[in-house]
């Protein structure tokens, strides 16, 4: 648990609200009005109220970032919740990628090479699931460098749909499908800063709810009319199906992160580190007085200048010389041996006396 908890649950909840809403208004217009050869809506009516619903959520769930606190949770890749939504999304990635590398991907008005790369990256984007699934420590930068590889594949995809000459430029069903790639390609960006220790917990959590509701007004009413009229509205089933399963991995991710635990010290470590930190502050602030207390005074002496003393030794010259008979050799050592004459001297004296 952590400070966030009840709001992250409570906007949740919105979530669900918005986009049963928005769902279910679109599916009703694609299945009644939507004209499936060129994309266009015969009545824009309900596909107008579906998408002001939408965008009406994105606007609230935004809000998020304002209304929740600054926290330092602690991450987790080993909860069950993400199993297997992790698997699902690694197995429509898979199925995406021969989707594009097929003969039918390759007749769109795409460059051959963008495509390549897309399926290129949509393989890289299984990698990164896998060790999403097996590397099970909080922060791992070979995870972190592979979900970039899914940054990189969604964003690109949703340059891929806009090229794409299967619908219209300007159809309704395609402008979704790209705002829903470009915020899970948001999304999975701060996913990829929670493996390499740099998660941002407000932006993660409101940009994950915006995608789960992009996700599902994409996927779901497109499904729904496949299996209902079989027509596909998007530019493949396999995309309607990573889709469904991006918005599941997001809502599995953001409703785990509702259950963190905040990253919290003891309380004695942290009254060692401020009662360390103040200590190290006394010290130094009594430094800084010895200093000024014991500094070396200037004197007047230190301004005079100073006279020049020369290296040789200075003998006057009117000095007497000694006389040769009166200096003699002093002795090198005084022994006990040269003081005993004259200490028994002075003792037959005192016995005279």
């Amino acid at each position: 648990m952590n400070k966030n908890t009840k709001i992250t649950r409570l906007y949740f909840i919105i979530l669900t609200l918005f986009a049963a809403a928005s769902v279910t208004l679109r599916t009703v217009a694609c299945i009644n009005d939507l004209e499936y050869r060129f994309g266009i809506f015969d009545s824009y009516t309900l596909v107008t109220a579906s998408g002001i619903c939408a965008a009406v959520g994105v606007l609230i769930l935004f809000s998020y970032i304002f209304f929740s606190d600054k926290i330092s949770a602690v991450p987790t890749f080993s909860s069950p919740i993400t199993y297997m939504p992790t698997a699902l999304v690694a197995i429509a990635l898979m199925f995406l990628a021969i989707a594009l590398l097929s003969t039918k991907a390759r007749l769109g008005a795409a460059p051959h090479g963008f495509i390549i790369v897309c399926a290129i990256l949509a393989l890289i984007s299984v990698l990164h699931f896998f060790l999403n699934a097996f590397l099970t420590e909080a922060h791992t930068e070979l995870r972190g460098y592979f979900s970039l590889g899914s940054v990189i594949f969604l964003a690109l995809y949703s340059a891929y749909l806009y090229f794409e000459s299967t619908l219209p430029v300007n159809a309704p069903n395609k402008l979704v499908d790209q705002l829903a790639y470009l915020f899970s390609a948001l999304f999975f960006l701060y996913e990829a800063r929670i493996s390499l220790g740099r998660e941002r917990w407000r932006p993660y959590a409101a940009f994950g709810l915006i995608a789960a509701l992009l996700t599902a007004y994409s996927s779901v009413p497109s499904l729904i009319v496949y299996f209902a009229k079989g027509q596909i509205i998007s530019n493949s089933i396999e995309e309607n199906i990573l889709t469904l399963t991006l918005f599941i991995f997001i809502c599995a991710r953001i409703f785990m992160v509702a259950g963190l635990k905040e990253n919290t010290e003891q309380a004695a470590i942290i009254g060692m580190r401020t009662f360390a930190k103040r200590r190290e502050g006394i010290i130094a602030e009594s430094m800084n007085v010895h200093k000024e207390a014991f500094a070396v005074q200037m004197t007047i002496d230190d301004l005079l200048p100073k006279p020049e003393i020369e290296s040789e030794e200075f003998i006057p010259d009117d000095l007497p010389e000694p006389d040769p008979d009166i200096i003699e050799e002093a002795p090198e050592q005084i022994t006990l041996e040269m003081l005993l004459p004259e200490i028994n001297e002075n003792e037959e004296r005192a016995d005279t006396e």
